[in-house]
């Protein structure tokens, strides 16, 4: 998952609810995608346990793990998709 967030935020053309608040925090407060999304991630898993929802092991690593690993993974997909189109300009000849 924390690939899949980087892939398809790195193009930037658009990210999801969750995916678009943590941007929007990260550039407003400066904090590190690892600790904004974390954070996200805990308070959407105790608010869905107020509301009665299961809390598996599975909502616990996504929950502390997600933004960690979303942190190296978005700036790795960005310098890979400027690559791939550095790579793809230098072939396109007028």
């Amino acid at each position: 998952m924390g690939y899949g967030v980087g892939i398809y935020i790195s193009p930037n053309i658009g990210a999801g609810p969750r995916d678009g608040l943590m941007l929007v925090l990260v550039k407003k407060t400066g904090a590190s995608v690892k600790k904004v999304r974390t954070t996200i991630e805990v308070v959407v898993a105790i608010v869905g346990w107020l509301f009665g929802g299961p809390i598996g092991i599975g909502t616990v690593l996504i929950a502390l793990f997600l933004g960690q690993i979303a942190h190296y993974t978005i700036p790795q997909c960005r310098n890979f998709l400027m690559k791939i189109i550095d790579k793809s300009e230098e072939e396109v000849t007028f």
